[in-house]
C-alpha cells in the first residue's frame, strides 16, 4: 500500500494559496523563510529567527503543536517589514483509508480505472481487483475521484470532509461510457482497517476462518489453493503473517494446511502398538486391526498374549472418521497361521471374489474386490457386474465420498470401459486382468494412458468398507 507525499499535498495547496492575496515586496523589508510543512512551534520559531515577531497562526478550530503550516499571508522569499503581521494557516494532519473494489466486467468495459484526491493519482485499479491506500491530508473538504484509464472524461466523484481519521470504501461499476460509485460507506477511525494478527496455528481451518472473518480479515486464503473442500477436515500448520503483527484487513493472509488425518497418522506411525491404543483412549477413537489382506483380525487379535502381540510389526495406520486402523505385517501368522485359511470370503467364493475357482476368470459376472495400497492411503475398486456398476473410493484418506460408475461394455480378460460424465466433460477408464484368465493382478489404464496396478484383497471386508461410504454416481 502506498502512501501520498506530504510535500506533494503542500505544494498543491501552496500553488492555490499563492495565487490568491499576493502583496507588493516591502522596499528594505527582509525575505519571508518557507515555513510551509513544518510544525507551528518550529514555524515560529524560523519566523523568530529571521527577525519576524508579530505572528498568527489560524485554521479550522484551536490551533496545537502539532499542526503543520499550509500557507502564510506572503510568499516565501518577499521582502516584507519586520513589523508585517505574519498570519499562518495551520491544518493537521488526517489519514484517509481509501479502498475500492472494481466489479469484473467480462466481455465489455473491460478497462482499468484510476484513482484520485485532489486531482493527484494515487494508482490504478486493474477490472475486477482491489485496491488499498493510506493517504496523509489535511483536514477539510477532499475529492475523491475515479476515472477510466486513458479517458478522464469518463469518471465518478465522492467529496469528502475530513476531520480526522477517515475510511472510505466503495465499488466501482462500469460500462463504456460511466463509472458508478456504489455502497460507498464512510468510517469515522481506522480501528477497523487495521486490525492485529491472532494466533491460530494448531486450529481447525473451518473454525479459524470463522474467527477471521469476524474479527474483519478479509483476504484470508488457504494453501493449498483450490484444493480444500471440507474446511472441517483440515488444520493450520502454520500461517503466513506472525501472531501480534498488525495489517490491514485486505492484505493476504495465508494458512498453511495439512489434512487433520494425516497429521494424526504421521503421528501414529513413530508409536508402538501399546502406544496407539493409549492414544486411541484419550482421543476418543476406537482401534481396528487388519492383516495384509484387508481382513478384520481385532477379535483374534486381543486372544493373544499382550507381550507377543505387542511385537508384531505395523505395516501402516490410517484413520477413518474416528477409528484407527492398524495393518499388520506377516508376523502376525506366526501367532496363528489359520488366519490365511480364514481369508475364503463367506460369499461362497474365493476370497476375493464370489465367483468360484473356475469362473473367477471369466471376468464377467459376479463381485471383484481389489485394491492399491499406498502409503498414507488405500484405493479399492469394487467390481459388481450383478448391479452393472464399478465402485471406487480410498480408505485412509479421510473421506468417506467414492465414485460410482456404470459398466459400459467389454469384461475383466479383455478390457471393461466406465467413464466419468462431468460438467467439463467425459473421460474414460479402462480395467482389465494383466493376463488373460489370470485374476491375480487388475490394472486399470486411465484417460491419459497410464496404468496402475491393483492386488485382490478380500471382498467380505471390502463390501464393509463399502458401506460407509457415500458413493456419486457419473
Amino acid at each position: 500500500m502506498k502512501k501520498v507525499s506530504i510535500f506533494v499535498l503542500i505544494t498543491i495547496l501552496a500553488i492555490f494559496f499563492s495565487a490568491c492575496g499576493k502583496s507588493e515586496p516591502e522596499v528594505g523589508g527582509i525575505p519571508v523563510p518557507d515555513v510551509r510543512g513544518l510544525t507551528v512551534p518550529n514555524a515560529i520559531q524560523q519566523l523568530n529567527e529571521a527577525g519576524f515577531t508579530n505572528i498568527e497562526t489560524t485554521g479550522n478550530g484551536d490551533v496545537q503543536d502539532n499542526w503543520i503550516v499550509s500557507s502564510l499571508n506572503h510568499e516565501p522569499g518577499e521582502n516584507v517589514s519586520p513589523d508585517s503581521k505574519l498570519v499562518l494557516t495551520c491544518n493537521w494532519i488526517c489519514h484517509l483509508y481509501v479502498d475500492v473494489k472494481s466489479e469484473a466486467n467480462l466481455l465489455f468495459a473491460k478497462y482499468d480505472i484510476v484513482i484520485y484526491i485532489d486531482g493527484v493519482e494515487l494508482g490504478t485499479v486493474p477490472n475486477g481487483e482491489r485496491y488499498t491506500h493510506l493517504s496523509d491530508l489535511f483536514d477539510g473538504k477532499h475529492t475523491i475521484k475515479v476515472a477510466k484509464a486513458g479517458d478522464d472524461s469518463v469518471h465518478g466523484s465522492y467529496n469528502i470532509e475530513m476531520n480526522g481519521d477517515m475510511a472510505f470504501s466503495c465499488i466501482v461499476g462500469h460500462s463504456k461510457s460511466s463509472i458508478d460509485l456504489k455502497e460507498i460507506e464512510v468510517k469515522e477511525g481506522l480501528t477497523e482497517i487495521y486490525l492485529t494478527v491472532p494466533d491460530v496455528t494448531g486450529m481447525v481451518l473451518s473454525d479459524a476462518m470463522s474467527i477471521l472473518k469476524e474479527a474483519g480479515f478479509t483476504n484470508v486464503r488457504e494453501e493449498p489453493y483450490r484444493e480444500i473442500w471440507d474446511k472441517r477436515n483440515w488444520t493450520i500448520i502454520s500461517q503466513g503473517i506472525k501472531a501480534g503483527d498488525t495489517i490491514d484487513r485486505n492484505t493476504l493472509f495465508e494458512l498453511n494446511c495439512k489434512k487433520t488425518t494425516e497429521i494424526i497418522e504421521d503421528a501414529l506411525k513413530a508409536m508402538s502398538i501399546p502406544e496407539i491404543e493409549e492414544y486411541a483412549k484419550e482421543n476418543g477413537f476406537s482401534v481396528k486391526y487388519e492383516n495384509d489382506f484387508g481382513g478384520d483380525i481385532t477379535d483374534r487379535f486381543y486372544t493373544f498374549p499382550e507381550d507377543e502381540r505387542n511385537e508384531i510389526s505395523i505395516v501402516s495406520v490410517f484413520v477413518v472418521s474416528d477409528r484407527i486402523v492398524v495393518v499388520l505385517s506377516d508376523d502376525v501368522y506366526l501367532l496363528d497361521p489359520d488366519f490365511k485359511e480364514e481369508e475364503t470370503g463367506d460369499l461362497g467364493g474365493v476370497y476375493y471374489s464370489t465367483n468360484s475357482e473356475e469362473t473367477v476368470k471369466n471376468g464377467n459376472a459376479g463381485i471383484y474386490s481389489y485394491k492399491n495400497a499406498g502409503k498414507s492411503y488405500q484405493q479399492y475398486f469394487i467390481i459388481d457386474f450383478d448391479e452393472g456398476y464399478v465402485y471406487y473410493f480410498m480408505y485412509g484418506e479421510g473421506s468417506i465420498s467414492g465414485d460410482k460408475l456404470k459398466i459400459e461394455s467389454g469384461n475383466l480378460n479383455d478390457s471393461l470401459k466406465i467413464t466419468y460424465h462431468t460438467e467439463d466433460g467425459d473421460w474414460s477408464n479402462y480395467l482389465h486382468f494383466h493376463y488373460k484368465d489370470n485374476p491375480q493382478r487388475l490394472i486399470l489404464t486411465d484417460n491419459d494412458g497410464l496404468e496402475t496396478e491393483f492386488i485382490p484383497t478380500s471382498i467380505d471386508a471390502a463390501l464393509k468398507l463399502k458401506e460407509e461410504y457415500k458413493f456419486v454416481e457419473y
